[in-house]
């Protein structure tokens, strides 16, 4: 079974999926939206209420000098307001910079980019990989001072992890289904 700290970071990294698809619900239950089964076999309410505390505690409160209002905006900048999206790639090469050039990594020479496009995907066969797109802000931050963002989501990871423990829940994730 994985730690509690990085079964948070999963649950942070897919809460906006698991938040976003309301489902209908059938005519015995009024038939009205509800959550989707992931967010209800999760443990995404609770990190939700979690995160709203944090939130409301924000300059009252501190993890090793770092006011909650701080991890919170780190949390919020890194899982929450950031995108998955998937880039595809050859290796390394990401398939947008390689259909911009005048020839292939093979040395098969493009005359447009759908020719290019059409080379790559039948002869390369690219791989998407989930990537996540931040603001620029955060972009930014990242870029001067990595460390310090990696410092801010770990403490409030913890702190996630205590309010858990405080509250008895143990984090759980959607496939982690209780019996």
């Amino acid at each position: 079974m994985a730690n509690s700290e990085s079964v948070i970071r999963d649950l942070l990294a897919s809460f906006n999926d698991a938040r976003s698809p309301l489902v209908k619900g059938d005519r015995g239950s009024g038939g009205g939206w509800s959550m989707s089964s992931e967010w209800r076999h999760g443990s995404y309410q609770p990190l939700e209420d979690a995160l709203k505390e944090m939130h409301s505690l924000g300059k009252q409160q501190a993890v090793c000098g770092v006011p909650l209002s701080t991890l919170y905006w780190h949390i919020r900048q890194r899982y929450l307001d950031s995108e998955r999206k998937a880039i595809w790639k050859v290796g390394e090469r990401a398939v947008e910079s390689m259909i911009r050039r005048k020839a292939c990594i093979c040395g098969f020479k493009f005359f447009n980019t759908t020719q290019a496009r059409v080379h790559i995907e039948h002869v390369h066969k690219p791989k998407p990989e989930l990537t996540r797109v931040y603001s620029d802000q955060y972009r930014r931050l990242l870029g001067r001072d990595e460390s310090r963002c990696e410092i801010c989501e770990r403490l409030a990871i913890r702190w996630i992890r205590n309010y858990f423990l405080r509250h008895g829940i143990t984090p759980r994730l959607p496939r982690e289904r209780a019996s």
